[in-house]
């Protein structure tokens, strides 16, 4: 987290810290050279948005699952860093520290907030959801962001209840999951047991 840093050099030092914990200390993941695509998960005053850089286009989306009308992410550009938007912060902070060869145009790129038709006006609390099925999707820039969210808020509420069951167990069958095994063999005792009862 970046909030309450105060100078540049310390908030660079920080988001490098935390890249770097992101892929557990290897440098060669920090390399991102190769990538076209570029996908930034945020997380703030406890919501959850993307930063995606398309290198290709270039271009650099804010995808934010809430209704434009309640949205409070903040796309604005100042000279004086500490009166940047957050992905703008992002935007000038990541470009320093990883030296993408193609990053040079994207100083000058203008960020833009990706319009979505499925955005909830009510929903404050299903944002992490949103977000891990808009970087499924994410294809580039110039490509439909096709989620299969329904419009309708209420139908949503079924859709989101099965990406939250996948996810869960994308989370905790990943080999990445210290405790997968113990998770497995917990799972077998409630089966186990259900199959007695």
């Amino acid at each position: 987290m970046l909030t309450g840093i105060k100078t540049m050099e310390s908030r660079s030092r920080a988001f490098k810290n935390n890249l770097l914990a992101v892929v557990d200390g290897q440098l060669d993941k920090m390399d991102l050279t190769s990538y076209d695509i570029i996908i930034l998960p945020m997380f703030k005053h406890h919501h959850f948005y993307l930063v995606c850089f398309d290198m290709n286009c270039p271009a650099i989306e804010v995808i934010d699952n809430m209704h434009k009308e309640n949205c409070w992410v903040l796309l604005k550009d100042n000279p004086k860093f500490l009166s940047k938007g957050t992905p703008c912060k992002v935007r000038h902070i990541y470009l320093k520290e990883v030296k993408h060869p193609k990053a040079l145009f994207i100083p000058h790129v203008a960020l833009r907030r990706r319009v979505i038709g499925w955005g909830p006006r009510k929903n404050f609390t299903d944002c992490g959801i949103f977000a891990m099925r808009h970087m499924e999707a994410y294809a580039a820039s110039n490509k439909p962001l096709n989620c299969g969210f329904n419009k309708k808020e209420s139908e949503q509420q079924e859709q989101i209840k099965n990406f939250r069951m996948k996810y869960a167990a994308k989370i905790l069958l990943s080999d990445a999951n210290l405790l997968k095994r113990k998770v497995i063999e917990d799972a077998r005792k409630v089966a186990d047991t259900k199959k007695v009862a």
